[in-house]
């Protein structure tokens, strides 16, 4: 039987705002079962909301890259890290608003290198 790890982290904003990610990997199947509550979200009129959203996501290792597939109430991303390295990786995100049926692809782009 495979051993399950358990790491908490609080973040500071996610992609649904700020929140607590709970993350479990599993030995096994080699993948991360994550999940995600964003504590404030943004309501039409733009002020924030002491709502609980949630987010699931599952993440592992492909080749050089990590993936990371979420899907929460209102839309799903397929998330891939890529150009990973010491001192920067990269990252992008295709957007589904039907439910995975259809997909835009390079939706969100981010990238990011460590402050020296």
């Amino acid at each position: 039987m495979g051993a399950l790890r358990t790491v908490t982290v609080v973040v500071a904003m996610g992609t649904l705002g700020p929140g607590t990610t709970y993350r479990v990997f599993d030995d096994v199947r080699q993948k991360w079962d994550i999940r995600y509550v964003g504590l404030l979200t943004p309501g039409n009129d733009g002020i924030p909301r002491n709502t609980a959203q949630w987010a699931e996501l599952t993440a592992w290792r492909e080749g050089a890259t990590i993936r990371v597939d979420q899907s929460a109430s209102e839309y799903w991303l397929r998330i891939t890290y890529f150009d990973i390295a010491k001192d920067h990786f990269r990252w992008k995100a295709d957007v589904s608003t039907d439910g995975g049926k259809t997909w835009k692809a390079d939706q969100i782009r981010i990238d990011a290198k460590r402050a020296p």
